[in-house]
């Protein structure tokens, strides 16, 4: 689990990397300015995002940036297959998006050692989350991360991560600057132009913003209004993360995801406990 003593700050297309990329900065210096001149701190630790374009042209980024994640908006199966010493010897993570994403991909990459996230912003296909969901329930071999359901398991003791934790959404903790210098808490809420200020304002100025209230409210909202999130049996991991922009998006393929792997887990406890 990541210090939470430390911010999250990332930065869209961040000046040290001549390259398009989402760098994320755990600091302990919460100065947006000083970040954007380039200016970190020995304590400091970056992991860069890159799309796989961009990685395949600049073989030189592992010397620029030790912990590189792949971001595949636009790729197949071919190009992962034919780069795939590359890819295990120099990519730390990779995020995988609905639209783009080649099936094959999902179980492709872990089996090569490469953790997984499964980007939530948009709809995955039922049978999609149903592959991978299944491999990450039932394969001999898996012996790295699949997000969002590595996560899920240990939740339910409460003790592991919920949605905003694993996608960088901790109000407070994290941040994000795109390429105006605008501040928001993730690429999302960048997206629905919703932003706390700009990298020159005073930070500790910024939950006083109706933008900030508006995230911070979120949960007594969804109960309140009596939303599907009152009542689910999921709440305690997702925290409202799929209704957060749109209270009318439809969660239940994530929400039967989830109980999958719910199921399985219980039952796989009473089996070894010899609960019939």
């Amino acid at each position: 689990m990541e210090d939470r003593s430390k911010f999250s700050i990332t930065v869209e297309d961040f000046s040290l990397f001549p390259v398009p990329n989402w760098a994320r900065i755990e600091t302990y210096h919460l100065d947006f300015r000083k970040l954007l001149r380039g200016n970190l701190s020995p304590d400091d630790t970056v992991s860069l995002t890159v799309p796989l374009g961009v990685f395949l042209a600049n073989p030189d980024l592992p010397q620029r940036c030790n912990n590189i994640v792949l971001r595949t908006d636009d790729t197949n199966l071919s190009i992962v297959l034919e780069n795939t010493r590359r890819f295990r010897s120099t990519i730390s993570h990779c995020t995988l998006s609905p639209n783009q994403t080649d099936s094959s991909l999902m179980v492709i990459l872990p089996s090569l050692g490469i953790p997984i996230t499964l980007l939530p912003y948009e709809d995955w296909r039922q049978d999609d989350i149903d592959t991978i969901s299944d491999y990450f329930l039932f394969s001999p071999s898996l012996n790295v991360r699949i997000e969002p359901f590595f996560s899920l398991v240990p939740s339910m003791n409460g003790d592991g991560l919920n949605m905003w934790d694993i996608f960088q959404e901790r109000l407070g903790n994290t941040f994000y600057i795109d390429v105006r210098n605008r501040v928001t808490l993730s690429e999302r809420w960048a997206k629905e132009n919703v932003f706390f200020g700009e990298a020159r304002d005073d930070p500790n100025r910024m939950p006083g913003t109706q933008e900030w209230r508006q995230i911070e409210d979120l949960h007594t909202d969804l109960f309140s209004a009596l939303t599907e999130c009152s009542t689910c049996q999921h709440y305690h991991f997702c925290h409202g993360f799929f209704k957060a922009v749109n209270r009318q998006r439809d969660c239940t393929l994530w929400r039967s995801a989830f109980s999958k792997v719910v199921e399985t887990y219980l039952s796989y406890n009473q089996r070894t406990a010899g609960i019939e």
